[in-house]
C-alpha cells in the first residue's frame, strides 16, 4: 500500500510539473505578445484573470486541505488520483486551446531563453 501511494505521488508530481510548464510557457507567450512591456503585460493579466489565473488551477489546493483534516492513507491515495486526473485534464484542455488560432507563436529568442534560465534557477533556489 505504501509503494502504491509513493508511486501515485511521483506520478502526480510529474503531472503537476508538466502542467506548470505549460502554464509558464503560456504566460511567457503572452509576455512576448505584449512586447516585453511589464506595464502592458500586467494590464493584460488584470483584464484577463480567467486566462491568467483560472480558479480551476487553484482548486486542487483547496481539495488538499482535506488531507490536513483527514490524514488517512485512503484519503491521500484518493486525492492523489483525483489531483493527477484533474491536472491531466487541465493540461489537455490548455494544449487543445493552444493548437487553435494563435496570433503569433512563441519564438524562443535569446531573451526568452534567459528568462527561462533565470526563472528555473530561482525555482531551484527556492526549492
Amino acid at each position: 500500500m505504501e509503494i502504491v501511494s509513493i508511486g501515485l505521488l511521483v506520478v502526480t508530481i510529474i503531472i503537476f510539473i508538466a502542467h506548470g510548464l505549460l502554464r509558464y510557457l503560456d504566460s511567457l507567450h503572452m509576455f512576448q505578445q505584449n512586447v516585453y512591456d511589464t506595464n502592458r503585460y500586467f494590464g493584460w493579466l488584470v483584464n484577463h484573470t480567467e486566462k491568467s489565473l483560472p480558479f480551476l488551477d487553484i482548486l486542487p489546493l483547496f481539495i488538499w486541505l482535506i488531507v490536513y483534516f483527514y490524514p488517512s492513507i485512503n484519503t491521500v491515495i484518493s486525492l492523489l488520483v483525483i489531483t493527477a486526473l484533474f491536472y491531466s485534464l487541465q493540461s489537455f484542455l490548455l494544449f487543445q486551446k493552444k493548437r487553435g488560432y494563435v496570433k503569433l507563436p512563441l519564438v524562443m529568442t535569446p531573451r526568452v531563453w534567459r528568462m527561462v534560465l533565470t526563472s528555473s534557477l530561482i525555482l531551484i533556489i527556492i526549492s
